[in-house]
């Protein structure tokens, strides 16, 4: 594919004669990148596979639904709940001839127009037009009669999964669990290979008539969707390998589970046994680890362009729900109630009420505005809410008042307040409570990074201050073992062994080796020469990297109270973790070494005493580090962990390992001195 901004090929879209040429190299609309961008990346990831290369249907295809407009009769559909389109998988279910059955795979107009159920039937034709244009214009020439439209074929679950995924109404993860739950007809929970990839193909059908756009070659699109099941499954059993490593009984577990699915998978009569994924596996991939895998970060784009979190008060309609199911019926929730977001309160508002509730006094007025001034929420407010908030504090007796809280209140002042509302303003207030902690995380991850860069000013050692030190050393180390006893060190220095062994004995050995005396008598000014390298430095980096979060994500919890009301933004490129460069095989070996040159028993993990004993960051910053990087584990972190924290801090993502085959050589590499 060559670059620019050469728009895929126009095409005709209904009503639309011509599509607008796009600029690929301007970012898009919901996401700090361009579509230009996101093909190289796509191309990057495809190379490390050693995949084939997009082709340009593939291409324009993506463009269409990342940066183009659906089609104008596919309105009538494009917003609908998560309630609709349950209603009319259940319609479509009923129309089955037997239990036994299944449903139709495609329905004529007459069918659609029973299951939808959207009225004026123009609405309805529209619909057709988008997902049958041939059967459309036997419509417009032999007119709409009973005949006509039995003549239409439409697939139902092309009709369901656009609609569906592409509904501002519908959170992220109802839309995957709708989406693997429509393929998974015996209700196993699970989807194989096949189930997968039909699932694959009929979403890309679905979305390329929506967007009137040419879809990828059928074969590509098997390819991707092979390849992508395959990474869920790798992914899958590393995360199983990782929790059998936690502890020999959750080891066993794992292994009883599997032994009780593949007996059960043997006793099943005369089936073939195929792989099959847990539904649950599949949409953590797709949902909460899709912006960190390149294989699935088209996908990742395309929920996030119609995702519910960019319209303004989403929180308000999310419908519960767990799965589809064709056994039974489905429970169809309740269809939540719309509350404009100008009759509900901002984050602020509510916190405002809570702080001074407690505090208030009926009946005096001069008491109410000195309690509400002296509220830090306060300069948040503005004065037509104050009076509101006055006027309705007057209006309640003491009983009601004491009785209602704080939420009783807030329930008099936003009457249209839903019972989901109100668990939404108690979870407004426990985040509020949190800010406390995320400041103090800022102000420790300041302070670690401060004590790291006044260290790296001061300039190494002379070597002659450092030879007169290890000339001490060796008068005082008698028997030229390279160590003494801290009462020998205490004498030398007339101070308390204890106290001295307390904060010297960084390897607890209860001796004094020449590096620790080193350590010790190194004059402040000045810092040894361990202190400098390239393990240092990219602890450097880390440091800094969670000082600008920390602070980062201080600050945005901050806004969420301080704004009168919700702005929608772009999401950050730094977001979708799949569109940064792979990590180069020489920068990945160079932190496998410097980890490998800290674990001093090799067995993965860094304790703190193995990162003191290494001299090259001061006991402050190693006791923050080892805390803040592995909080389950106490004063140690992980390989991996270090891993995953080199590849933020440094702006990288790993290489894509399909099949458990590490893209990384396994070579001895020295560290860079500089």
């Amino acid at each position: 594919m060559t670059g620019g901004s050469v728009s895929r090929s126009s095409v005709s879209r209904g009503s639309v004669h011509a599509a607008p040429p796009y600029d690929r190299s301007r970012k898009l609309s919901f996401a700090d990148i361009s579509f230009n961008a996101v093909v190289q990346q796509v191309q990057t990831s495809h190379q490390e596979l050693g995949d084939r290369m997009p082709d340009g249907s593939f291409v324009n295809f993506w463009e269409a639904l990342l940066a183009e407009k659906p089609l104008e009769d596919f309105k009538p559909i494009a917003v609908r709940t998560l309630v609709f389109w349950i209603k009319v998988f259940q319609a479509w279910v009923n129309m089955r001839s037997s239990p036994a059955a299944a449903p139709p795979h495609s329905v004529n107009g007459l069918q659609l127009q029973d299951i939808l159920h959207i009225y004026p039937p123009e609405n309805l034709y529209k619909v057709f037009r988008v997902f049958d244009p041939n059967g459309s214009k036997v419509l417009e020439s032999e007119g709409k009669t009973a005949h006509s439209l039995s003549k239409i074929k439409i697939s139902a679950r092309q009709v369901m999964l656009a609609g569906v995924m592409m509904s501002p109404l519908i959170r992220t993860s109802n839309k995957i669990k709708f989406m693997l739950s429509l393929f998974d007809e015996s209700d196993s929970g699970t989807l194989s290979l096949k189930q997968f990839s039909d699932m694959h193909r009929t979403w890309t059908l679905a979305l390329s008539k929506v967007f009137a756009v040419k879809p990828a070659a059928a074969e590509d699109v098997d390819y991707h969707c092979k390849a992508a099941y395959n990474r869920v499954a790798y992914k899958a059993s590393q995360r199983l390998m990782e929790l059998s490593r936690q502890s020999a009984e959750r080891k066993m577990a794992i292994i009883a589970a599997i032994k009780r699915k593949q007996t059960g998978n043997l006793n099943a009569a005369a089936v073939k046994i195929e792989q099959s994924l847990s539904k649950s596996n599949l949409e953590d991939m797709l949902v909460r680890s899709g912006t960190a895998e390149p294989a699935f970060l088209l996908f990742t784009l395309f929920l996030q362009r119609f995702g519910a979190d960019r319209v303004a008060g989403a929180k308000s309609f999310v419908e519960d729900f767990e799965t589809l199911t064709y056994q039974t019926e489905v429970h169809i929730p309740k269809e939540p109630l719309r509350v404009h977001i100008e009759d509900l309160p901002n984050p602020g508002e509510v916190v405002f009420i809570r702080d001074v509730f407690p505090r208030i006094e009926l009946g005096s007025i001069e008491r109410i505005e000195q309690v509400m001034a002296e509220s830090p929420m306060f300069k948040f407010t503005d004065t037509k809410f104050q009076k509101r908030l006055m006027i309705h504090i007057f209006e309640m007796d003491l009983v009601d008042f004491e009785r209602g809280g704080f939420l009783g209140l807030l329930h008099r002042i936003y009457p249209k307040a839903l019972p989901r509302h109100f668990r939404l303003f108690q979870q407004w207030c426990r985040e509020y409570d949190e800010l406390e902690q995320k400041r103090v995380n800022s102000s420790q991850a300041e302070a670690a990074l401060k004590e790291y860069q006044d260290v790296s000013r001061k300039p190494i050692i002379p070597a002659h201050e450092l030879d007169v030190i290890k000339n001490e050393f060796a008068k005082l180390d008698y028997d030229g073992l390279g160590s003494v006893e801290y009462d020998v060190i205490a004498r030398y220095l007339g101070g308390n062994s204890q106290d001295i062994a307390a904060k010297y004995d960084m390897d607890s050995d209860d001796h004094v080796s020449l590096r620790d005396f080193c350590r010790m008598m190194c004059p402040p000014q000045f810092r040894m020469p361990e202190m400098d390298g390239f393990g240092r430095r990219i602890f450097g980096v880390l440091l800094e990297f969670i000082a600008k979060e920390e602070s980062k994500s201080f600050l945005k919890s901050s806004e969420s109270f301080e704004k009168p009301k919700i702005s929608i933004d772009t999401v950050e490129a730094s977001h979708f973790q799949a569109m940064l460069d792979p990590v180069p095989d020489d920068l990945w070996m160079q932190w496998q070494a410097a980890f490998r040159e800290l674990d001093v028993d090799g067995d993965d993990v860094i304790h703190i005493n193995e990162l003191l004993a290494a001299d090259i960051l001061s006991e402050p910053v190693c006791r923050y580090l080892s805390r803040y990087l592995d909080p389950q584990l106490k004063d140690s972190f992980t390989l991996q962990t270090f891993n995953n924290a080199m590849l933020q801090a440094h702006g990288y993502r790993k290489k894509i390992a399909f099949d458990g085959k590490t893209p990384y050589a396994e070579k001895h590499i020295e560290l860079p001195k500089h």
